[in-house]
């Protein structure tokens, strides 16, 4: 481990997964690394970061005894800070400091401090009730530590300018050195070794000295060392939050903009705010594409005006109303999809004369729209951007500004800050503040301005571009008027690890960080592709040095039995397996009576199984001596009077089974005050600490003990060793050889029950949240993104889901349609909390000689065929798939990868049409120019991509349509302009993607044109790889590309013309222009020809656009009809064969239409004449 780690922090930034299993000592070998180390690391400012997700599984006091046993308890105290949350450090530091506070702030009338003083003082107190606690805290939280914070805050910055001068009174002054006792995070930029949660890691830093950050926009992170303990549950974590900041900044979307709008009216920005930076006359210099800010703020002035005229956004919006439903969904990911009960459309009109724009819900498409909804939405969020874009570039130059005036003793004013300032000026306040602040916060890791575009960083992802909707919310609190609410969910985790990845070296710790489920880790294989080679992989010498490690750790466990057995009940007899457990055929009978008269007849199997496997496994225990501890994970907790769970039904059960084994005097140390047996203890919620004391004590003094406990509380990150009563009887499963660091004599349960692990998924019911729908919305996507579930599939799950949302009675309509455990993600999720449950009582070296395993058999179907010789995996474990009798059923991999294929069409599908649509919407800008260049560059290159070229482009291959094996084509069908599409690898339907198909190798027989192609780095054919266009690519991209390659070959080479390519406010209108004429060019590689009458209107529009004479249509080659034609105008001029094949010349018809139409004389040799 030393070494990797030696390896890895000399290497470039990136990401390091560190997967040995549970029990193998990462954590410890991790510290001794940082300890040996950290000098070294941080001599250049660099600060290293250990983070997890609970706080209280932090290792920070094991790294500070590592430093008293040498002696440097100074030097821990001095470099390394535990960062809290600032609720718990008032809590804990307050009393600690609290007659220095008040000697701070003597002078002046501070109410707040009295109130913390005392509220602390009464969650000090004993016995305190559990709301009142609750309460006490949220008032801390919420209101009275951000004053106390903000006062401090306000004092330093009117006594002290500069961070450095802060921080010297601080370290230096009796009358500022409480300031660091009470909030250690004041010294983070000098501190060098960081402990915090995952929480905290994401969100503010607030260190007094200087404005709050986020430590990834932050120069703290830059070239870090990150440690993320946990790996894979972190993305649970930062999901939760991420829904969080999306949900509480929901926005009204027209209200806003109004909003925007009216200030931008209304008021003259200062002049100061509008006065370029150097910083920013540098990149003017640099970069044409950045626009002077005048420029840029009356162009958005522009924008508001035509979208304040255009769609009469001076009137209310107002759902007409044809059912009871108040909330309709416009739900965006890569397309637009109503979620409207019956309607499928909406009509937006205005009605002038009762001053309304109505938004009309409709089954059928219209032939026209008055107003379409979506356009409106699309000029919205344009409008939106544009507006984050001018904020972004403001607050930019004038914290650049600020920096390159700034008097000596001026307070520094963060980028964050110049933010929140340049949205002051603006007017905006409160929600709609925050919801730019987050908006441009979240845009930081995009280069200023988006000078560069590079096909590289392509990605059409759910990971990269989240999704969103805009909810149609109707309510009798606003009965004027509908609104728009618009949700923004444009984070994801994926999104902020590869971000971190540029800035920071990241090492990611789990015995299950490489398994392979989107729903339980981050996508691995995306990651892959985004981080190339900063994704950092063992080298099979240090995988197998870790195996090796494991192995000598593990000497001796060959002499420790692990018993397995997966266990349900007969469902054709079930009160057989309950006599079989009680024995005696009356007490049998009594359970088994009161377990069926508390369940309902629908739930009567599935709840019985519950019971009757939860008393297997608590008789197991009970008759097994040698089972001390044993730990019972459930995906439910049992509670008193709980019809779907009963603790008291179980604890009167458990009882029983141990007075019919007659085993009472093993719970003797167990035995409450009124004589009943204490058989269990239930570790869960608010009381989990409690109860892991008590169950601990109980062990300790030699009893057994039976734990009940969930996944969510402990299957995860717990650990529940103890110290061994009678060590001298375990085995050490250590080699001799190593040093026994076990000096506590701890050891671990021995007996363990496993419920098959469900709801992984969200569980869509009545009731629903915001954040859960969001949740599952999320979710979904992951597994459109991996190809598990079908576009249609997921949309109709969405839409399920929202009626849910809505209400029950909204939701009737549609049946759950996706089956979880079909999916292999799915199964990975669920082995992974079994791998992390194991890991639980696989803590220490010191073992029972028995160690018994009891699962639902439902685990044995999702254990069976796991890799257990080419992972390394815990011993229990993999008695646990040694002994799965079941074959294991594995997913299609044609299925997923043909959803896949799919998936990536529906895409691109709509990215192109962005472009397609682009002259008449919005005009193309000179990014828009780089991005449709590259795309067909990357077309023409790579048709397909070898295992080779696939490697050395990974970034790109999100693009392309994954192969079961190595193929130069595949085969589709195809349904209103790709809308629907099916792809099959076989080659049995009627369309193809295939060099065949876009006539490549007929048309390489051109004199000249393979060198040509060669030349250029083009593809001359399609060869074999394991990636191959979209049929979307393919037609739309790549064979109009490769006719206007071809065609522009042919004319310069045969004629001697020049054709050179339109201005930016020109760009595809026509292909070419030829040099020095007024005459334009379109090529065409249609297979057969295609009549010009249909587009007659639309080529004299764009000729007209132009300001052309005239326009030639010529389609590169043609099997059938060659007659040219031309307009009555002779402006336009249709070419339907350029290329004569049988004579390897320019077709003798394309050759008089386009000689006599020309005013240049043609300088060609091989001109048919």
């Amino acid at each position: 481990m030393q070494e990797i780690l030696d390896a890895y922090c000399d290497s470039n930034n990136g990401l390091l997964l560190l997967d040995p299993p549970t029990g193998f000592g990462k954590t410890y070998h991790v510290l001794q690394w940082i300890y040996n180390n950290y000098e070294t690391y941080c001599k250049g400012g660099e600060k290293i970061f250990f983070v997890t997700n609970l706080k209280k599984n932090l290792p920070y006091k094991n790294l500070e005894e590592l430093f008293t046993k040498q002696g440097k308890k100074e030097k821990f105290e001095q470099d390394v800070i535990f960062i809290d949350s600032n609720l718990d450090l008032v809590l804990k530091n307050f009393p600690l400091v609290e007659n220095e506070i008040k000697d701070f702030f003597a002078e002046e009338s501070f109410d707040e401090l009295d109130h913390l003083s005392k509220k602390i003082k009464i969650l000090e107190k004993p016995d305190v009730n559990p709301e009142t606690i609750a309460i006490l805290k949220q008032e801390i939280q919420k209101n009275l530590e951000p004053k106390v914070r903000k006062a401090i805050i306000k004092r330093l910055n009117n006594r002290f300018g500069s961070k450095k001068k802060k921080l010297k009174a601080i370290n230096e002054t009796k009358k500022y050195g409480w300031i660091k006792k009470l909030y250690p995070q004041v010294r983070s930029s000098e501190a060098k070794i960081f402990f915090l949660s995952i929480h905290k890691f994401y969100l503010k830093n607030s260190s007094l000295v200087e404005p709050a950050y986020h430590f990834i926009n932050h120069d703290i992170t830059k070239n870090a060392l990150v440690f993320i303990d946990e790996f894979d549950a972190s993305k649970d974590i930062l999901m939760k939050i991420m829904i969080d900041e999306a949900v509480g900044q929901k926005v009204e979307i027209i209200e806003l903009f109004n909003n925007i709008k009216r200030n931008l009216d209304a008021h003259e920005l200062p002049a100061n705010l509008l006065q370029e930076s150097e910083w920013r006359q540098e990149l003017m210099n640099k970069y044409p594409n950045v626009q002077p800010l005048t420029k840029m703020v009356k162009e958005l002035e522009g924008v508001a005006t035509e979208n304040f005229t255009n769609y009469n956004l001076a009137f209310k919006f107002k759902t007409k109303q044809t059912s009871q439903r108040k909330r309709n969904l416009i739900f965006q990911d890569f397309e637009y999809h109503t979620i409207a009960g019956k309607g499928k459309y909406f009509n937006l009109f205005t009605d002038s004369s009762h001053k309304y724009n109505y938004l009309e819900l409709l089954v059928d498409k219209p032939e026209s729209f008055e107003h379409d909804i979506v356009a409106l939405i699309n000029r919205l969020r344009f409008f939106l951007k544009s507006f984050k874009n001018l904020v972004k570039s403001l607050s930019h130059n004038l914290y650049k500004n600020r920096i390159e005036n700034r008097e000596q003793n001026d307070n520094e004013l963060s980028l964050h800050s110049a933010i929140r300032s340049v949205l002051d000026a603006f007017g905006l306040e409160g929600r709609q503040r925050h919801f730019f602040e987050n908006y441009i916060l979240n845009d930081q890791d995009k280069d200023f301005n988006a000078i560069n575009f590079s096909i590289e960083e392509y990605d059409l992802t759910i990971y990269s571009n989240g999704f969103r909707y805009y909810d149609f919310v109707d309510d009798d609190d606003h009965a004027l008027r509908t609104k728009i609410l618009f949700f923004n969910y444009e984070k994801t985790p994926e999104k902020f690890l590869l971000r971190l990845c540029e800035k920071a070296k990241v090492i990611g710790i789990s015995a299950t960080a490489n398994i392979k489920t989107v729903t339980g880790n981050y996508d691995i294989d995306y990651l892959k592709r985004k981080l190339d080679a900063r994704f950092h992989e063992l080298s099979e010498t240090y995988k197998n040095s870790l195996k090796s490690a494991f192995a000598i750790q593990n000497e001796n466990y060959s002499k420790v039995n692990i018993y397995v057995e997966f266990i349900e009940i007969n469902k054709d007899s079930p009160f057989d397996c309950f006599k079989e457990i009680f024995i005696d055929r009356d007490t049998a009978k009594f359970h088994y009576s009161k377990i069926q008269f508390e369940i309902s007849p629908d739930d009567n199997y599935y709840l019985l199984n519950r019971y009757y496997r939860i008393l297997k496994a608590f008789k197991v225990f009970a008759e097994k001596d040698e089972i001390k501890g044993f730990l019972c994970l459930l995906n439910k907790i049992p509670k008193e009077g709980d019809t779907k769970l009963n603790l008291d039904i179980l604890q009167e059960a458990f009882s029983d089974i141990v007075k019919l084994l007659s085993k009472e005097s093993f719970f003797t140390n167990n035995t409450s005050t009124n004589n009943k047996l204490n058989t269990c203890v239930v570790a869960y919620g608010s009381t989990y600490e409690r109860s892991k004391q008590l169950f601990k004590e109980i062990l300790e003094q030699g009893g057994k003990v039976f734990v009940i406990s969930a996944y969510q509380t402990m299957g995860a990150g717990q650990n529940i060793q103890y110290k061994a009563p009678d060590p001298d009887n375990l085995m050490n499963v250590n080699s001799r050889a190593l040093e026994n660091w076990n000096k506590e004599f701890e050891t671990d349960f021995n007996g363990l029950y496993l419920d098959n692990p469900t709801n992984l998924m969200q569980n869509v019911q009545e009731g629903i949240s915001e954040n859960d729908f969001a949740k599952y919305v999320f979710q979904l996507e992951f597994l459109l993104e991996v190809g598990e579930i079908s576009f249609g599939d997921m949309l109709y799950e969405i839409k399920r889901a929202f009626g849910y949302l809505l209400g029950k009675n909204q939701a009737n309509t549609y049946i759950k349609r996706i089956k979880n455990n079909e999916f292999s993600q799915i199964k990975n999720h669920c082995r992974k909390i079994i791998i992390q449950a194991l890991g639980r009582i696989c803590r220490t070296n010191l073992k029972s000689s028995k160690i018994y395993i009891l699962a639902d058999k439902k685990i044995e179907g999702v254990v069976a065929g796991f890799d257990i010789e080419n992972n390394l995996v815990l011993n229990e474990f993999k008695a646990l798939v040694e002994a799965a009798q079941v074959i294991d059923q594995p997913t299609s991999e044609l299925e997923n990868l043909a959803k896949k294929a799919t998936n990536t069409n529906f895409r691109v599908r709509k990215r192109i049409k962005k472009f397609v649509d682009r002259y008449e919407e919005w005009g193309w800008t000179t990014l828009d120019i780089a991005e449709w260049e590259q795309l067909r560059q990357m077309c023409l290159r790579y048709p397909t991509l070898t295992e080779e070229n696939a490697s050395k482009n990974k970034k790109m291959v999100g693009l392309y349509i994954q192969l079961p094996t190595e193929n130069d084509s595949i085969s589709y069908q195809q349904k209103d302009d790709f809308q629907e599409i099916e792809v099959d690898f076989q080659g049995n339907l009627s369309q193809k993607v295939s060099a065949e198909s876009a006539r490549l190798s007929l048309l390489m027989q051109i004199n000249g044109m393979k060198e040509h192609f060669e030349r250029s780095g083009w593809a001359t054919s399609f060869a074999s790889g394991l990636y191959i266009l979209s049929p979307q690519l393919f037609n739309n991209i790549y064979k109009g590309a490769l006719g206007e390659q071809v065609g522009k070959f042919l004319l310069e080479k045969e004629f001697g013309f020049e054709l050179i390519e339109l201005p930016k406010e020109h760009y595809e209108l026509f292909d070419y222009q030829i040099k020095d004429t007024n005459t334009y060019i379109d090529f065409k590689h249609w297979q057969e020809s295609t009549k010009i009458e249909a587009d007659f209107d639309e080529i004299c529009h764009k000729l007209k656009k132009v300001s052309g004479d005239k326009v030639f249509i010529i389609n590169i080659i043609s099997d059938g009809y060659k007659k040219t034609v031309s307009n009555n105008a002779g402006t336009i001029h249709q070419i339907p064969c350029l290329w004569d094949f049988s004579k390897q010349k320019i077709y003798s018809e394309a050759f008089i239409q386009i000689s006599n139409n020309i005013d240049l004389e043609p300088q060609g040799s091989s001109i048919d004449q």
